[in-house]
């Protein structure tokens, strides 16, 4: 069954950086239906700036060489560094199979975080001698 909110984005997202904005985000709100079968969530939280579309690029240049230096795919190249330089955590499945996965990923890292580990593969990358 459809209703009224379904026509809002799933997970919309308002950056309040001016009064318009803030208007904007409060009068989408007040047109939300109240539905207890179907309650809604709305959060606010101070916002962070993510890694830029620029530095994502770069990053994946470098991890493409990193892959075809190392002859691997360049996923798993992305996952092996990011364990690199964030560190590992080991995780247990239900089936009680054992998964490695870094502590962050480039995605959840702010613009500074991202600029660091760029840096950091550059570096890694000269000394393995891989042109960078």
């Amino acid at each position: 069954m459809s209703n009224s909110n379904d026509k809002i984005k799933k997970n919309r997202r308002w950056i309040l950086r001016s009064e318009d904005i803030r208007a904007r985000c409060a009068r989408q709100v007040s047109l939300l239906k109240i539905d207890s079968e179907r309650p809604l969530e709305v959060i606010a939280r101070d916002h962070k700036t993510n890694r830029s579309l620029e530095q994502n690029a770069q990053m994946w240049r470098i991890i493409t060489l990193f892959a075809d230096y190392q002859g691997q795919g360049k996923t798993r190249a992305y996952y092996d560094l990011l364990c690199e330089y964030t560190g590992l955590e080991e995780h247990e499945t239900i089936t009680g199979k054992k998964i490695i996965s870094p502590l962050k990923t480039s995605s959840e890292m702010s613009v500074k975080e991202m600029s660091d580990f760029i840096e950091w593969l550059f570096a890694f990358a000269i000394e393995y001698g891989i042109a960078a």
